[in-house]
């Protein structure tokens, strides 16, 4: 059989000390009942109990967790093997709560089939080492040898001494599948943390880089191109850099605002949709050629919601100044039922960026699908371009 990983070191090693104190126990017991209790014939040979002890003590201190399913199986048999020779030979009231040790060290070792065969296997040599001890107390059971009636009354006998031993290995056993269920959950759970940490990582990464684009990128790079052209024509054209300063204070003082409204919006429980569009309308209408109308009456919403829907119309703006051309654009938010709905066009000349390319229609689309919804693009050439968005509330 293939090697099956194992990862309860911490409670194998528990169980170890367990069976540390018992063998402490078994073999103090033994040697005491060897030197002072008068000759017990259900003890026949307390040396060799004692001498198998210590070979269980021997084999306490290894673990087959590195070996094979077949090597832990038959580690696991063998101190079942030991156990029952020392327990038929010596003092049974000693050494019969080991089998309970091998049955917790089964859950630790070998999986559901494997813990009941080693169970199984445990029942059958506590039967065994309950027989031999009535054969050794009554000989006279054995005297006409195993007639039906005889192992029927030495198998009901055995039932009746090994009860405790046996419901001791059940309290043992279920104990230890608590632990290792209650093990694996924690791992599992500690596993599933972090996946979502370096998931929720990854989104903030992605939220801050559509930040960053949707607000800032464009003002910047406008902003270093006004400040490019104050400098050229410092000397040559003073009223024209003067112009171009003016823009660019502008353009840094637009900056500003989308950073604190970034800020705001992220720290304000409230947000207002029309207030943030208006200004939106009103900074892209100066100094533009462009009609923009804003057709209806903005619908309450959500903060989070209204904060995204706006971030994707600011987004469709700026492409609209920067790559459209167009003379006019019309912006609509609607609320239906359970569903909020935004449809903007251009008459410009079409999409330069094509869908599902491009981090800018990237970003809208990761700004949608986080609210669930659905973004379709529209858009031919010289025939403007048509963007509805669709959020489910």
């Amino acid at each position: 059989m293939s090697r099956i990983p194992f990862f309860h070191h911490n409670l194998y090693r528990k169980v170890q000390y367990f069976e540390w104190a018992l063998l402490v126990i078994c073999l103090a017991g033994e040697a005491l009942a060897l030197r002072f209790a008068p000759p017990d014939p259900t003890a026949p040979n307390l040396p060799v109990s004692m001498l198998l002890v210590l070979v269980v003590v021997g084999l306490s201190f290894f673990a087959p967790v590195e070996g094979t399913y077949w090597d832990r199986l038959c580690f696991l048999f063998l101190e079942l093997i030991v156990i029952t020779g020392a327990t038929a030979a010596g003092s049974a009231r000693f050494v019969f709560p080991l089998f309970a040790v091998v049955m917790a060290k089964s859950c630790l070792l070998l999986d559901g089939r494997g813990q009941i065969i080693t169970a199984a296997v445990a029942f059958c040599a506590q039967i065994a080492w309950a027989g031999i001890k009535m054969s050794f107390a009554m000989p006279q059971l054995l005297a006409h040898g195993l007639t039906p009636l005889t192992v029927l009354t030495i198998l009901g006998g055995s039932l009746l001494a090994t009860y405790v031993g046996i419901v001791m290995m059940i309290l043992v056993a279920m104990v230890t599948r608590s632990l290792v269920a209650e093990q694996k959950s924690r791992l599992e759970t500690e596993r599933l943390s972090k996946e979502v940490e370096a998931l929720a990582t990854e989104v903030e990464r992605s939220r801050i880089a559509r930040e960053i684009h949707d607000s800032l990128g464009h003002s910047l790079t406008t902003l270093n191109v006004q400040l490019d052209l104050a400098r050229k024509f410092s000397i040559e054209d003073p009223a024209r850099s003067a112009q171009a300063l003016q823009l660019a204070k502008e353009l840094a003082t637009q900056s500003l605002d989308d950073v604190r409204l970034a800020v705001r919006s992220l720290r304000s429980p409230n947000f207002d949709l029309k207030d943030a569009v208006d200004r939106l309308v009103q900074d892209a209408r100066r100094g533009q050629s462009l009609d923009v109308s804003v057709d209806g009456e903005m619908p309450d919403l959500p903060p989070a919601v209204g904060f995204q829907l706006f971030r994707v119309i600011q987004e469709c703006l700026t492409n609209v100044v920067k790559h459209a051309n167009a003379s006019r654009v019309s912006i609509a938010v609607s609320r239906k039922g359970r569903t909020v709905e935004v449809d903007f066009s251009d008459n410009g000349s079409g999409l330069k960026e094509q869908p599902h390319h491009g981090f800018g229609i990237k970003g809208m689309q990761e700004r949608v699908e986080s609210l669930h919804g659905s973004m379709t693009i529209q858009a031919e050439p010289q025939q403007g371009t048509r963007i509805q968005v669709k959020i489910p509330l």
